[in-house]
């Protein structure tokens, strides 16, 4: 009896037990093509459902069918998508559950269905790029489906790009560089006898170049133009002064997984800018090959639009568990730990394999998370501030709106008659100082209205101001960043002020005990204004939704008893 315990004892440690584990796999993909030749049956010349709205219906019944999970916006210009599915059974051993390649798509899992059966629908969607990701569950990707027709499948506020009238592919865009020949081309640039030859150019929003980005050989970080939207690339673009400096560059260029730089790298192109490269699969191709903690040169966290939010660099993109951001501490919707904890912690985490890149907008030290519920009072973006700084903040202001953290609030109810007096002088001074520069843009761009003159009103609708003296991170190239003008928002907000400073000293309206001290700050939504419990962006569990207060823009009747 002893004997044959030793014997099943020695067969367990040679062949350990299998576990049945569950992995939810996600796949990232676009393709431009044309979607009306991709249907085989047309719909009638006068049916009111064109071949668009057939593909769109074709693909929400496959996603449906499949039980999946994410986003596919479908256009005439192509699809861009984002999927996962509920999880995959995998039946192996421990060890051998992290060797396996997370390039690949298990046959059994609903997305492989997916892959099989989109591909096969026209010869054009035979070559998508589908890059795959891995985690323990699809909680760590979306929560639910949305299949939808869009104008653009990347907004561009319809910039005059070339697309082949056949094919629908994008003509005259930059060349493609594998993530081996990026690699090394960017070590080559930061030679001294390169550096000056080279600019690589990050086309992703700021708030996302903010946590993670390339750094060249020479340590320079890629330059930014400054977007709060992809739809401001082409005004960038327009910039007479951007033009002149990168004409004599070699200009690399990057995005998450590719499709925003296919028509980034054709407008530059279309602008005279001949020298023009982009990365190939974008972020999550190159993590793949070259994670930081392996001589990867992106250092910091790759922005993702789903759950994860944040991927770390030193780790390959679609690993099991790479779920790169967790709920911050501080403020609303974040971390029970004590901010103080994590504030010292980040530069332990500096000094290990994990770089943080990020900083804190208001005392600059490292920090890298985002969250829906700390956004600029001024433009809603993301605001990249620690937890021991957003527990002593009465709202937040993104970097470029640092010089209204004194004078524009979307809570006004705290504040007294005397107090919103000086805010509105504040902001009309901003606004005289917008009007000042726009005029001093208006006399250098009178070359360029001609040009513009065709897009209509779009013009108009898109002010924008330059800041011509800044010069662009550490590759000294001079040209300016792109900003928008704030002019109506700020005019918006002075009227807002001005109706709340007549309802106080009429008696209408009282001034709130609620903002007295910062120990109420804490349990109050900066933009909604409402309790920990009541804030709708805490209660949707979403890290990056943003709470909607959209409401407390408007400039509001005011309530007047009869007889005033």
């Amino acid at each position: 009896m002893l004997v044959k315990k030793i014997h099943l004892v020695q067969i367990a440690k040679i062949h350990p037990p299998t576990h049945r584990m569950t992995t939810a796999h996600a796949i990232l993909f676009y393709q431009y093509t044309n979607i009306a030749n991709i249907i085989s049956q047309p719909p009638e010349p006068k049916s009111p459902v064109d071949s668009v709205d057939i593909f769109v219906q074709q693909q929400r019944d496959l996603c449906n069918n499949l039980n999946l999970l994410g986003r596919l916006l479908i256009g005439n210009e192509g699809l861009n998508g984002a999927l996962c599915c509920r999880g995959c059974p995998t039946e192996a051993t421990t060890a051998d559950h992290a060797r396996i390649k997370t390039t690949l798509l298990p046959s059994s899992c609903p997305l492989h269905r997916y892959v099989a059966e989109t591909t096969a629908t026209h010869h054009t969607l035979a070559n998508i790029d589908w890059k795959v990701s891995r985690a323990s569950s699809a909680s760590s990707f979306f929560d639910a489906l949305t299949v939808k027709r869009v104008r653009e499948i990347v907004a561009t506020n319809r910039a005059a790009v070339e697309t082949d009238a056949i094919t629908g592919k994008i003509v005259g865009g930059g060349k493609h560089l594998s993530p081996q020949e990026w690699h090394d081309t960017l070590l080559a640039s930061g030679r001294d006898g390169e550096k000056k030859k080279t600019v690589v150019i990050d086309v992703r929003n700021t708030f996302e170049h903010a946590i993670g980005t390339f750094f060249d050989g020479s340590g320079s970080k890629a330059i930014e133009p400054g977007m709060r939207a992809f739809t401001q690339f082409e005004q960038w673009c327009d910039d007479a002064q951007v033009q002149e400096t990168l004409k004599s560059k070699r200009v690399l260029m990057f995005c998450t997984g590719g499709i925003r730089c296919e028509k980034a790298s054709a407008m530059l192109k279309s602008r005279g800018v001949e020298n023009v490269f982009q990365l190939r699969g974008g972020i999550h191709r190159y993590l793949e090959a070259y994670p930081s903690n392996q001589g990867g040169l992106f250092r910091g966290k790759n922005f993702v639009f789903d759950h994860r939010v944040g991927v770390p660099a030193a780790e390959p993109v679609g690993a099991v568990g790479g779920v790169g951001a967790a709920g911050a501490a501080g403020g609303v919707g974040g971390s029970e730990l004590d901010p103080q904890q994590l504030h010292a912690s980040a530069a332990a985490v500096n000094s290990a394999k994990d770089i943080i890149v990020g900083r804190c907008v208001e005392c600059v030290c490292p920090h890298d998370e985002l969250s829906g519920t700390r956004i600029c009072s001024v433009c809603r973006d993301f605001v990249v501030v620690c937890p021991l700084c957003a527990t002593g903040l009465r709202e937040y202001h993104c970097h470029a709106h640092q010089s209204l953290k004194n004078c524009f609030f979307t809570l006004t109810d705290g504040f007294t008659t005397e107090e919103i007096e000086k805010q509105i002088s504040e902001l009309l001074e901003r606004v005289r100082e917008n009007e000042e520069k726009g005029e001093k843009g208006e006399k250098g761009e009178k070359g360029e209205k001609g040009k513009k003159g065709e897009k209509g009103e779009k013009g108009e609708k898109e002010e924008r101001i330059w800041e011509e003296d800044k010069a662009v991170e550490k590759n000294n190239l001079g040209a300016p960043m792109v900003r928008t003008n704030d002019k109506r928002i700020l005019r918006r907000q002075v009227l807002r002020l001005e109706a709340r400073a007549r309802d106080l000293k009429e008696g209408v309206a009282q001034v709130s005990d609620r903002w007295s001290h910062s120990d109420e700050w804490k349990r109050r939504c900066r933009s909604c204004g409402e309790g920990v419990d009541d804030c709708s962006a805490r209660q949707s569990g979403g890290q990056l939704t943003r709470c909607a207060s959209k409401l407390d823009r408007r400039i509001l009747p005011r309530k007047r008893s009869k007889g005033k």
